[in-house]
C-alpha cells in the first residue's frame, strides 16, 4: 500500500493518494475548486507500508497508521526522499 503526498506552498490545495498500484497521478479536483495552480512548485514523496492483502486491510482500524506510529505492529514502511516539480505555467 502506498501514500503519496503533493504538497504545494501556502494557499494551495495539497493532495494525498492512497494506492496500491505502482505510479499515480494527481487527482483532478478543478471542478471543486481544488485544481493545480499554474507555475506552482510541489513537493511530493511517499510512503510504503507492507504486507496487506488488500487496500481494506490498509486502512482499516489495523492498518498503516498503526505501522506508521510505530506501536509494536509486524510489517514494514519505507519513505522516499521528497522530491519536487513546477506544475506547467
Amino acid at each position: 500500500m502506498h501514500l503519496v503526498s503533493f504538497n504545494g506552498r501556502t494557499g494551495q490545495p495539497d493532495f494525498v493518494v492512497v494506492t496500491t498500484a505502482t505510479s499515480t497521478t494527481i487527482p483532478d479536483f478543478s471542478s471543486a475548486g481544488l485544481g493545480l495552480p499554474a507555475s506552482a512548485t510541489y513537493t511530493w514523496g511517499f510512503l510504503a507500508f507492507a504486507p496487506y492483502a488488500d487496500m481494506n486491510a490498509a486502512t482499516g482500524p489495523d492498518g498503516y497508521y498503526l505501522a506508521a506510529s510505530n506501536y509494536g505492529r509486524d510489517g514494514s514502511m519505507a519513505e522516499t526522499s521528497t522530491r519536487s516539480f513546477t506544475t506547467a505555467p
